[in-house]
């Protein structure tokens, strides 16, 4: 007995609906990364649970990601990625296997082609690779010590079933201000830009760090944007957002408490004028 046609266009219509829907689970290409923080990301609620409500950035957090890393003794770069708080992130571009070892490489702004090909590929030896990327000729040479870097060991991609990866963003920053009497890094002018930058907290038994964002006879900074503090491991800590000009009669101020950490790391938004000493001080 023949089945009337209406019966079979339901089940060819059943079948591509069912067929769209699985196209469209699995068509989403790349591994969904999740950043516990990004570098400038305004947090959406304040200190006291209320909506965090702060002035327009001068410029917008987020960035992109460079991914570096080796599959079957085979080093892989993709081109760079757009990292939108807010918006989902995945790695896209990659073959399905495990990669030995991979490095996402996080920059605020675009890398010529020639600094994004000197990112260094992970080995064997994660304190090696530390210890590389921690360097001025990385950190300040191809990153300008506003970079970061998740470093992963047999990350896998499947074609299916993705898993969401969590990962965080560790600071990379040369320029260093040891505690508790060392001298602060200098504060050069941006020629009206702001800039984005970590710097590398040693406090050797400080527990505070003080942050004066000031200008005095047309030096130091004119404006200020977001100034958080960071772990050792990728952790923001502590965040306070201005994003406004700093006249000379009216300073803004941050205290942050520091980790027990030896090393942590200080995020600060700003444009300056002049060439003074950065204004930071440990308690």
């Amino acid at each position: 007995m023949k089945k009337p046609c209406s019966t079979v266009l339901r089940i060819v219509s059943v079948f591509l609906i069912t067929g769209m829907s699985l196209v469209s689970c699995a068509g989403k290409s790349g591994v969904p990364v999740h950043f516990v923080s990004i570098p400038g990301e305004i947090s959406r609620y304040n200190d006291a649970g209320f909506d965090n409500r702060v002035p327009e950035s001068r410029v917008q957090a987020g960035g992109y990601i460079y991914a570096v890393g080796s599959r079957k003794g085979k080093t892989i770069r993709l081109e760079p990625l757009p990292l939108v708080p807010g918006e989902e992130f995945r790695v896209s571009g990659l073959q399905s296997g495990t990669y030995t070892m991979l490095a996402l490489y996080y920059s605020p702004e675009l890398l010529d082609k020639k600094a994004a090909d000197q990112l260094p590929l992970p080995g064997e030896s994660p304190d090696e690779f530390w210890s590389l990327v921690s360097s001025s000729d990385v950190a300040e040479t191809l990153l300008a010590n506003s970079g970061a870097v998740a470093l992963f060991k047999d990350f896998p991609v499947r074609w299916i079933r993705k898993p969401l990866v969590e990962a965080a963003l560790v600071p990379l920053s040369s320029e260093r201000f040891e505690g508790p009497d060392g001298a602060p890094p200098r504060c050069p002018a941006t020629n009206g830009l702001v800039k984005k930058q970590f710097f590398r907290l040693e406090p050797n038994g400080a527990e505070r760090i003080y942050v004066m964002l000031s200008n005095f006879d047309g030096a130091g900074i004119v404006y200020a944007g977001t100034v958080s503090l960071y772990s050792a491991s990728g952790a923001k800590l502590e965040t306070k957002t201005f994003n406004r000009d700093i006249p000379a009669d009216s300073p803004e101020s941050v205290l942050f408490t520091l980790p027990l950490d030896d090393v942590s790391y200080l995020y600060l938004e700003y444009a300056a004028e002049g060439d003074r000493a950065l204004p930071l001080f440990y308690f």
